[in-house]
């Protein structure tokens, strides 16, 4: 990067926000510019344009989209949005996402954090896993896991740092009333959740 800077290169990294690695986001200040890549989206999976944003700015109530039943919106929820593996059996690709999971916290978090960091993580994840989409209530997974709320607090961030899960700011008609109220939780993909 640093020998030839034409606009329009890209350096693809893993699956730790590298603005948390000193080492990195110190060599590279003032060249780069993140873009997180999230899973695929269902529109992504299936083929088709998803247009939600662009009907509700345009003022009209988006389209509505085909019916969906409920053991084959399960399977979607299962399978995830991972393309790496979107495809493969469900035993194959189950035991993927637990190997991915686990090399992220052996490998990313070792980056990001002291060894005392990856013995409970393992357990936190399992038990986010149980409470995705419910409030976050810090004291009681801290009670759960015998660990200081200020020790989850950080395991948590780290969880965020490596894009493992992705907390959801609460909600208010009053920007205040946003500050106060206690956020959700969900994981960057549903596959890793399950």
């Amino acid at each position: 990067m640093d020998r030839d800077r034409r606009p329009g290169r890209f350096l693809l990294t893993g699956s730790t926000n590298v603005r948390f690695i000193p080492s990195v986001a110190d060599a590279l200040v003032g060249r780069m510019e993140i873009l997180t890549l999230w899973p695929l989206s269902q529109g992504e999976i299936e083929g088709h344009r998803e247009g939600f944003l662009d009907s509700v700015r345009r003022g009209r109530l988006p389209d509505d989209p085909p019916p969906v039943r409920m053991d084959e919106m399960a399977e979607r929820v299962v399978r995830g949005g991972l393309p790496a593996v979107h495809d493969w059996p469900e035993r194959r690709r189950a035991a993927w996402l637990r190997s991915y999971v686990m090399a992220v916290l052996d490998r990313d978090v070792r980056e990001l954090a002291s060894l005392e960091a990856l013995a409970m993580l393992p357990r936190l994840v399992t038990l986010l896993a149980t409470r995705v989409g419910t409030l976050v209530n810090l004291a009681d997974i801290s009670r759960n896991l015998g660990v200081p709320h200020s020790t989850l607090q950080r395991h948590m961030a780290l969880l965020e740092r490596t894009y493992l899960i992705r907390p959801i700011p609460g909600w208010g008609a009053r920007l205040g009333a946003r500050v106060l109220k206690s956020g959700k939780l969900l994981f960057a993909d549903t596959g890793l959740a399950t």
